[in-house]
């Protein structure tokens, strides 16, 4: 399970690598159930949690401003343009996490971490394979039966705002 900001002062500048975090389940897999994910989101921190609060997933402070987080270039490498803090005449630090935002819940395929195992469902093409975007690529007339199976695999309940 991850849970991963996105933020930036641009498209192309996304300061996601410093705010990820990874949690694996702990004697099992997340497949083994239905599962409890949390997000709790006030003016001094962000958390996320899986099952329990105690199981943290990622947890950052708002006691430094995410420009500094970011270790974002001067220019954009794209345009050349400067970069400037976007954020700086709030003065706070929780900026940008003090508007609204838009939260996604992802139930992904397609990837090769590991999260939809190989050999499972006529999964197309293996983790660790050079050419495993091709494969998935190559296969997308077999998915009709691999999504039906997937979705049996990771499904969701129901969510709460």
């Amino acid at each position: 399970m991850r849970s991963t900001l996105h933020w930036g002062p641009d498209a192309h500048e996304d300061g996601y690598l410093h705010s990820t975090k990874t949690a694996n389940a702990l004697h099992t897999t997340y497949a083994e159930g239905f599962h409890t994910y949390g997000l709790e989101w006030s003016s001094k921190y962000l958390l996320t949690w899986v099952d329990s609060r105690l199981d943290q997933v990622y947890y950052t402070n708002f006691n430094a401003p995410f420009w500094s987080r970011g270790d974002f270039p001067a220019a954009d490498p794209y345009t050349g343009q400067a970069l400037v803090n976007p954020w700086g005449a709030t003065g706070s630090d929780a900026t940008p996490f003090d508007q609204d935002f838009y939260l996604i819940l992802n139930v992904a395929v397609g990837s090769t971490n590991g999260y939809f195992a190989d050999g499972v469902a006529g999964k197309p093409w293996v983790d660790e394979s050079l050419t495993a975007k091709r494969d998935f690529w190559n296969a997308q007339n077999e998915y009709v039966g691999l999504l039906s199976s997937f979705h049996t695999l990771s499904s969701m309940d129901w969510n709460n705002v």
